[in-house]
């Protein structure tokens, strides 16, 4: 059975965004673990995209933010 593990961060930072995906690359690589990364997701409204968001933490068995700048929606999270 593999664990999951919940990235959140603000996703308009390019190097942030890049870090955390190699990040997830690199952990499911080498561990048995699913990396969740919830970034952009067309054709969904705020609210759906909320409640998977709520539903992906509450799945996590580790979850990790990057709250380094100030983004509304990390430190909800």
């Amino acid at each position: 059975m593999s664990h999951r593990i919940f990235l959140g961060c603000n996703y308009n930072d390019k190097s942030v965004k890049l870090t955390f995906d190699n990040l997830k690359k690199a952990l499911e690589k080498d561990l048995p673990v699913e990396v969740v990364i919830i970034d952009k997701q067309s054709g969904r409204h705020v609210r759906d995209l909320w409640n998977n968001i709520k539903q992906k933490i509450e799945e996590a068995d580790l979850c990790i933010f990057d709250v380094s700048a100030f983004r509304p929606n990390v430190v909800l999270e």
